[in-house]
């Protein structure tokens, strides 16, 4: 507390104002430069903006950002199995024939004696979140993935399957450009003066 104290004074000293309880109605944009909040319906100038919200609260406050700047949301099934599925770690699948981009068997990497004896599977989906398979049942997920698992591990046996379970999120992380895949992604955003904290 006292380091938040001091942190505040700090603010005040250098002609900063603190608002606590203020709910902020959206980042002010314009054109592809951050100019300040809307908060209580009045716009803020300021030189800079830095939100420090989760994905889903921060898309919200920028809806007057470029179209380039998109969320994706991911659908990650997890299965538990009575066996391992291939014995790897992490498998890329860059396929599209197949609705799932990746086989992530945790227990290849993890004792399966840790996590109940069982050996767990992710097999996730980024989507943007209005996409057709966001929308889609979880048990219209689980059929459409086991049928394509089978497809591809043709030695796969669906009666291994202890549970599957669909988790899903709608805004997880933001859509990186082609061949950006090395990048660590940096506080800053497409949106000049706007940093993601």
């Amino acid at each position: 507390i006292t380091l938040l104290h001091a942190m505040a004074e700090r603010i005040r000293a250098a002609g900063g104002r603190i608002m606590t309880g203020t709910r902020i109605d959206k980042v002010l944009i314009n054109g592809k430069r951050a100019d300040g909040l809307v908060v209580g319906g009045q716009a803020l100038h300021y030189a800079r903006v830095a939100v420090t919200a989760q994905a889903p609260v921060y898309r919200r406050l920028i809806p007057d950002a470029p179209a380039d700047y998109l969320y994706l949301g991911v659908i990650s099934p997890l299965m538990a199995l009575s066996k391992p599925l291939t014995g790897y770690w992490v498998t890329n699948i860059t396929d599209d024939r197949f609705p799932f981009t990746g086989l992530i068997e945790t227990t290849a990497f993890i004792d399966p004696k840790y996590v109940g004896g069982h050996h767990l599977v992710y097999l996730p989906k980024y989507t943007l979140p209005g996409s057709d398979l966001q929308r889609k049942s979880d048990e219209e997920i689980k059929q459409v993935w086991l049928e394509n698992l089978k497809s591809m591990l043709p030695d796969f046996d669906p009666g291994t399957v202890r549970h599957f379970q669909v988790l899903r999120e709608r805004l997880v992380e933001p859509m990186h450009g082609l061949n950006s895949t090395g990048d660590i992604p940096g506080v800053e955003t497409p949106v000049a003066n706007l940093y993601l904290l």
